[in-house]
């Protein structure tokens, strides 16, 4: 049976970053009605870190795009305020998705979030499906 088939499932899609036609990138999913969020991470070159990801109970979640210096940025997670203040200063090259907690980044994605219309996420159910049914299992890693 599928890690967590109830909540991954194609009426919670919020939105992806990456390529979802390349099948590069993760698919995030969200029920607000239990306060919980997920995502499928997809063509990672690391084999470890696709599958679903850990259904978390969201706790003061939020995620923005931000501009940020991949070269650059230690990976240590600062918080968001640190991550604002560099913004600021003008330091940052490429626009991702980062994902924080209580006012802690947990994670940096390899791209910005697009946030799915229902037109969008009816235009873009095939590939949406695919993934859904590619990606049963819980990432190995275990992590988000």
């Amino acid at each position: 049976m599928p890690y967590e088939d109830d909540f991954y499932k194609l009426t919670n899609v919020v939105g992806y970053t990456g390529d979802l036609i390349k099948r590069e990138g993760s698919l995030y999913f969200e029920d607000s009605a239990q306060n919980k969020y997920g995502r499928i991470t997809f063509g990672h070159s690391d084999a470890n870190n696709n599958g679903r990801g850990t259904v978390q109970t969201k706790q003061n979640y939020k995620r923005k795009n931000m501009f940020i210096d991949m070269k650059r940025f230690e990976y240590t997670l600062d918080p968001i305020d640190n991550i604002t203040a560099k913004f600021r200063e003008g330091k940052f090259k490429t626009k991702v998705q980062i994902e924080y907690e209580d006012g802690q980044a947990t994670h940096v994605s390899r791209g910005q979030f697009i946030k799915l219309s229902a037109k969008e996420l009816g235009l873009n159910r095939a590939p949406i499906l695919y993934i859904l049914s590619h990606y049963p299992d819980q990432k190995p890693n275990r992590l988000g």
